[in-house]
């Protein structure tokens, strides 16, 4: 038998369960305990604007990476319309956010140094982490 959690059961949106679930073999006349943890997850949000003529434009389509502290990407998502994103679900711990570089070279960007991010539990939302982008003259 495979036993989970509904994380729509759960008080809190950003709640979710350590591991996605458990499986088990159910014995008749036997009653089995399990204990699932629980993490609280935290969010990350700005804006991406690109200066064009001195002026900070919102850009839409921009893709925003997290990475662990290994430098592996661990999650993306791109900005929507208005240049605003929101990186959800992201346990305690610290992170680098960063414009993907493979997009800063496609769209001739000059690359933005990665920002460091710590989420703690005891304040799990970080607002506000813009970034501004400057076309690569050189390009």
């Amino acid at each position: 038998m495979d036993l989970g959690i509904d994380i729509m059961t759960l008080e809190d949106p950003l709640m979710m369960p350590l591991k996605p679930g458990v499986r088990i073999t159910a014995r008749p006349g036997h009653i089995v305990q399990i204990n699932f943890s629980i993490l609280l997850t935290g969010e990350i949000d700005g804006i991406v604007y690109l200066n064009k003529n001195g002026k900070n434009i919102p850009v839409g389509d921009i893709e925003i990476e997290r990475l662990n502290n290994k430098d592996k990407v661990i999650q993306k998502i791109k900005t929507a319309y208005d240049g605003f994103y929101v990186l959800s679900k992201i346990p305690a711990g610290k992170y680098l956010i960063r414009i993907s570089p493979e997009q800063a070279l496609k769209h001739g960007l000059y690359e933005v140094v990665p920002r460091e991010i710590t989420i703690k539990s005891d304040n799990p939302f970080i607002t506000g982490i813009n970034f501004i982008l400057f076309l690569d003259k050189k390009k």
